[in-house]
């Protein structure tokens, strides 16, 4: 799908193909999830071919910031949805200094939201009309995004510690891996991103003017502050895992204790009994008439001492 916005005297509107051309100080044309038509489309409107745009379809394409002709080409990461799984989309974003063009295979909700604010016009006239600028925005927003999916995980490592705390289960320990897994995914993302950040600051995209590259410089700045934000979370998270480790085997430290427990009073009647049970010709309790009740209160005394004992060592 095309959604394309026009710079109408400092405020954005939405547009439609054909306003595809310079007349226009600033076009924001975004892209996604684009079928074969509209890529074509696209390339004989803005003259880029459409084997730039195959890259918003794999996953396992890496960030990297370059440029052809008189277009600059950025692949970024870009968090995909509202949840917590650390999954992520390519992130395509072509501009010159007439139009900007973000593509990208899923939905994402840093565009979605930068779209809201712009046409809300909440964004400055600066942003609105330089291209460079407003490509900023795009990767500042994105970063926005990354920032409030940690946010969320943040939330979710205190739920888990105060399970931890209370009750661990099997769900517990699954939260716990399914968190580390989508903070190793965004430190990844993250770093991959802070090199193509890195690539623009050092002026490698003649796109970029040279006065605008300190807002850049700003972006890797958040870049490095998100990579500390998920590497403190991932120590919280490792410790957590600790934590449950230890927390199970103290569990089954006490269990043991208790089970030691019952089987030591058991086992003081089961040797009494058993000696007397065993039936030998010349056994002088045999015929003593209170040979019974002298081993039952033999039984009930190695119980009763026992139980003091394990309860001065505070085992029960």
């Amino acid at each position: 799908m095309l959604t394309v916005y026009k710079n109408v005297r400092g405020t954005i509107r939405k547009g439609g193909l054909d306003d595809i051309h310079p007349a226009h100080p600033l076009l924001w044309i975004d892209a996604m999830a684009p079928t074969e038509q509209e890529i074509g489309l696209l390339e004989k409107k803005t003259s880029i071919s459409r084997k730039h745009f195959l890259d918003i379809n794999d996953m396992e394409e890496m960030p990297r910031a370059n440029s052809f002709e008189n277009v600059a080409k950025i692949t970024l990461k870009s968090s995909l949805a509202a949840d917590t799984g650390g999954k992520t989309a390519i992130l395509l974003i072509l501009f010159n200094k007439d139009y900007v063009i973000t593509a990208s295979s899923h939905p994402l909700p840093a565009l979605q939201r930068l779209a809201g604010s712009l046409l809300r016009q909440h964004e400055t006239k600066e942003f609105i009309e330089s291209s460079d600028l407003f490509v900023y925005e795009v990767i500042d927003i994105v970063l926005e995004e990354f920032n409030a999916t940690l946010d969320r995980l943040g939330d979710e490592i205190d739920d888990v510690e105060t399970e931890l705390l209370k009750n661990p289960t099997q769900k517990t320990v699954q939260n716990i891996f399914r968190i580390k897994k989508a903070l190793i995914y965004f430190h990844k993302s993250l770093s991959s991103n802070r090199e193509v950040i890195a690539a623009i600051e050092q002026g490698q995209l003649p796109q970029v003017s040279r006065r605008n590259l300190s807002w850049f410089r700003e972006v890797h700045y958040d870049i490095n502050q998100l990579l500390d934000v998920e590497a403190t979370y991932r120590d919280i998270v490792t410790g957590a895992l600790d934590l449950y480790v230890s927390s199970i085997s103290n569990s089954l430290n006490e269990t043991m204790k208790k089970l030691t427990v019952i089987a030591t009073l058991i086992l003081v009647p089961t040797i009494v009994s058993g000696i007397y049970g065993m039936n030998f010709r010349h056994m002088p309790e045999l015929d003593w008439a209170f040979g019974y009740a002298f081993a039952l209160g033999l039984m009930l005394a190695a119980i009763i001492i026992a139980y003091l004992y394990f309860k001065k060592k505070d085992w029960v």
